[in-house]
Order: C-alpha cells, then sequence, then structure tokens
C-alpha cells in the first residue's frame, strides 16, 4: 500500500502521510515530469523556479504516488495454531487465536511493546499482514 501524496491547500500538501507546506514550480508547462508532480499542481498558490539549471533529473520533484506506507503491516502468527486450530493462527487481543481477517494488525512499533502470547511449540511471530501484500500488489500499476 502506497501513500497518495496530495495538495492540500494554496500553500500546503500531505507527503507520505506528513503535512508540509508547498510551492509550486514555475516549469510546470515544459517539465516532463509534470504530469507526476505535485509541483505542477495548478492550486499552489507560491511558484518558484525549482529547476533553474534545466537538468534532466529535477532534484524538486515529488510525485503523485508517495512511499510505501507502514502504517499497519504486522500480525502476530503461530503456524502451530494455525495447523491446529482451523486456520486460527492469528492473534487478536480480544478474541485470541483467531483468522486473519479477525486479527490484528499493529504498526512494528506497536508489536514491540504488545506482551506475546502462549502459543503452541512457543513459534509464535511477526509477519507482515499477508492481507496488505496482496491489496498493494493490485493497487500499485
Amino acid at each position: 500500500m502506497y501513500y497518495q501524496n496530495e495538495v492540500t491547500g494554496t500553500h500546503s500538501a500531505t507527503i507520505n502521510g506528513k503535512p508540509t507546506g508547498l510551492a509550486g514550480c514555475t516549469k510546470n508547462a515544459t517539465c516532463d515530469k509534470a504530469s507526476d508532480c505535485l509541483r505542477a499542481n495548478e492550486a499552489l498558490a507560491h511558484r518558484e523556479d525549482m529547476n533553474p539549471n534545466n537538468s534532466l533529473s529535477c532534484r524538486y520533484r515529488i510525485p503523485t504516488v508517495g512511499a510505501k506506507t507502514t502504517k499497519v503491516t504486522q500480525v502476530l502468527y503461530s503456524p502451530a495454531e494455525f495447523d491446529t486450530m482451523d486456520g486460527r493462527g492469528y492473534w487478536s487481543k480480544r478474541r485470541g487465536w483467531t483468522t486473519i481477517d479477525k486479527a490484528d494488525r499493529l504498526t512494528p512499533l506497536d508489536a514491540h511493546y504488545l506482551n506475546l502470547p502462549q502459543s503452541l511449540c512457543q513459534d509464535r511471530q511477526w509477519i507482515d499482514d499477508p492481507e496488505l501484500s496482496v491489496t498493494a500488489s493490485t493497487s500499485v500499476a
């Protein structure tokens, strides 16, 4: 899953999930990267020459599709619980060992602070969210 970078006001944008100030570029009509650059957005009031040397690779381009999001990426998984409990090998704080669709999704930071539950064979482990991986691979061209 990727962040959608977007202009949010005449002097602002959200880039990789974070609000920031943003200036537009005066070369949006001649730049070959303008179709995929937030600085070309007509809503931006302040404009500067972001590529004064006309270099082939503009250092100030901000793509409309941002970095991969790590907001919700991991689930706690136990292969032994999965095998012996009819596919209920994913952890939920409210339900205990459950199916993937009811599992808790945590950021790596939140996962670090979770007290790990007991599992058969003590084989519990953090894995990337399988549902998020499917969404990411189908939503980005």
